[in-house]
């Protein structure tokens, strides 16, 4: 299937789906806890801006299950449609673990991925929030190759989860 300008797709519910966007190609598979009806705390989402020029993937796993992740999920998909067009991807992590932050008073926090591709450089930005480390595939190059930051320098916490704050 082909993302369409503007096209916001996702949720967390159980999927087994490919995707093409502008220089990308993208397989999604998820399954809720225990084949839940209502979704369950992993949260997928793609973007294609209006010029077809930024794709972005979002993937969140959740605290909870049920109708909280669900409304977290909801939340996101709001978050990013405010952002389709903001080519930084600093700008939109920012603002998600600043909505995060807010719902961290309801005892809610995430880990997460944010890849934001944009074609007419032909480059990708990944930013990690808690979650695993993201193997991609770079076809430049036929090989897979696995996402590390190591060498990052400078004082503070990296990689914490979103809505979690230290003081």
């Amino acid at each position: 299937e082909k993302m369409q300008c503007m096209e916001i797709w996702g949720g967390n519910r159980a999927i087994d789906k490919s995707f093409a966007a502008p220089g990308l190609a993208i397989y999604v598979h998820s399954s809720p806890y225990q084949g839940s009806e209502v979704g369950g705390g992993d949260i997928y989402y793609l973007t294609s801006c209006a010029s077809g020029r930024i794709s972005r993937l979002l993937l969140a796993d959740v605290s909870g299950h049920g109708e909280a992740a669900s409304n977290v999920a909801i939340a996101l998909r709001d978050l990013l449609r405010k952002n389709v067009n903001t080519i930084s991807q600093e700008t939109f992590v920012i603002e998600m673990n600043r909505e995060f932050g807010e719902l961290a008073k309801e005892q809610c926090f995430a880990t997460a991925v944010v890849a934001t591709f944009f074609e007419p450089t032909r480059s990708l930005s990944l930013s990690v929030a808690g979650h695993p480390h993201p193997i991609y595939f770079r076809s430049a190059k036929q090989r897979w190759i696995h996402f590390d930051p190591e060498g990052r320098e400078g004082p503070g916490f990296d990689n914490l989860p979103l809505g979690i704050h230290v003081d």
